[in-house]
């Protein structure tokens, strides 16, 4: 019944989008797609919301976070304001830092899954970096010449905590 439902809603989805795509092909009628992907994605994002929320689903927070903010960007981007200061960041960037969003907003629904900190860390992290280079705070150049200090930091802080770690006493 589930599999119908979707079915049905992905189906009804994309007859509405063709209609629009038709209708503005066939007319003098022009369709704002700037304005209407966008909302599309942040439809799909709010639709995978309600998932987690009606079905009790919280894997679906991850696409449904993907979709809201991809969907918010590209709608910020048509306002000036915002939008210009949004064009100085590379697509990687953004993609870096929405996913990682995802693995944290993932983690705020299951709390008991820490693992998910870790690759939503590493994407937030490239994501800041990337966001620095692109908008000239760090040289891209010195970037690449830098980024194993991350991997060293990371050994480093796994070394600390094995030696740290107290050694347990069985009684």
């Amino acid at each position: 019944m589930r599999a119908s439902k979707a079915h049905l809603v992905v189906g009804l989805l994309l007859i509405i989008i063709g209609v629009f795509l038709l209708v503005g092909n066939l007319t003098d009628w022009l369709i704002d797609f700037n304005y209407v992907v966008p909302g599309i994605l942040m439809l799909i994002g709010i639709m995978f919301f309600s998932s987690v929320i009606s079905r009790n689903k919280p894997g679906s927070i991850f696409p449904g976070v993907i979709f809201f903010l991809l969907g918010f960007y590209y709608l910020m981007l048509n306002f000036r304001s915002i939008g210009d200061f949004l064009h100085e960041f590379e697509m990687r960037t953004i993609i870096l830092i929405i996913v990682g969003l995802a693995f944290f907003a993932l983690y705020a629904l299951k709390p008991q899954d820490v693992g998910l900190l870790i690759p939503g860390s590493i994407l937030l992290i490239l994501g800041a970096f990337f966001a620095l280079t692109d908008l000239w705070i760090i040289n891209e150049e010195l970037l690449y010449k830098l980024w194993p200090i991350l991997p060293i930091l990371a050994g480093a802080i796994l070394v600390a905590r094995g030696l740290l770690k107290q050694p347990q006493n069985d009684v």
